[in-house]
C-alpha cells in the first residue's frame, strides 16, 4: 500500500476529530516521520486532508470520498485529485445511476454502477440510498419486485424525486449532514442517518 493510501485511511479511522503526526508516527512502521510529513503534504494539496492544527489531520469531503471508494492514491498533477476521486467513487457512479433509471432497486444500482473491485459494495450503496431517502431526495415507491425465495418479501425500489444535477450529493458522517454539491445546500440529518436504521415509511401515493 502506498504511503499516502495508509495515511489516508489511517485518518479516517480516527475520525472527525482526525489523528496527530505523533500518532502516525507510532502507527506506521517503515516510515520516516519526514516522510509522513511529506505524504501528508501532498493529500493536503489534493484537497483529500486538511490542517486542524500544526501536525494534526482530518480528512476532508473528498478525503472520506476517496476512502470509501477504496481509491489508491498516485502520483499525478496537483490540483484535480479531489475532484477526479469524486468523479470515480462508487457513490457518484451510483448516483449517475439513479439519475439515468429515475425508479431503481439496490441490484439495479450496482449492475450499473459497481465494478467489483469496491470494498463491500451492496453496504455502502444501501448506506447512500438511507441517506438519500431521509433527506428528501429519494421516497420509497409501495410495490416491491417479487423476490427469489417463495418466502421473500419482496426487494425494495425507489423513485428519484430531486435530481440536482449530475454531482452526487456527499455525505459527512462526522457532521451527520449532507451536502449537495450541485445547489450548495447542507441537510441535517438524525444520528441513524446512513446506518442500518429503518428508513422513511413508504409514501402512498408513490407506485412501481
Amino acid at each position: 500500500m502506498r504511503s499516502s493510501t495508509l495515511l489516508l485511511k489511517l485518518i479516517g479511522e480516527a475520525g472527525e476529530e482526525g489523528a496527530t503526526l505523533e500518532a502516525l508516527d507510532q502507527a506506521i512502521d517503515g516510515l520516516s516521520r519526514k516522510a509522513i510529513v511529506m505524504a501528508t503534504g501532498v493529500l493536503a494539496q489534493r484537497g483529500l486532508l486538511e490542517r486542524r492544527a500544526p501536525g494534526h489531520y482530518r480528512l476532508t469531503a473528498a478525503g472520506r470520498l476517496a476512502l470509501e471508494a477504496g481509491i489508491a492514491i498516485k502520483p499525478g498533477p496537483r490540483g484535480t485529485h479531489a475532484t477526479a476521486i469524486q468523479a470515480r467513487s462508487l457513490r457518484a457512479k451510483l448516483w449517475r445511476a439513479m439519475r439515468a433509471l429515475n425508479k431503481f432497486g439496490i441490484d439495479d444500482l450496482l449492475l450499473r454502477g459497481a465494478n467489483g473491485d469496491e470494498a463491500d459494495a451492496r453496504n455502502n450503496a444501501g448506506k447512500y440510498v438511507n441517506v438519500l431517502e431521509r433527506a428528501g431526495y429519494l421516497i420509497r415507491l409501495k410495490h416491491r419486485l417479487p423476490g427469489d425465495a417463495p418466502t421473500s418479501p419482496g426487494f425494495v425500489r425507489w423513485l428519484l424525486v430531486h435530481n440536482t444535477g449530475p454531482k452526487a450529493p456527499i455525505w459527512q458522517a462526522g457532521k451527520r449532514q449532507l451536502h449537495d454539491p450541485n445547489t450548495g445546500k447542507t441537510f441535517a440529518l438524525d444520528a441513524n442517518a446512513g446506518t442500518d436504521a429503518q428508513p422513511q415509511p413508504t409514501l402512498e401515493a408513490a407506485h412501481g
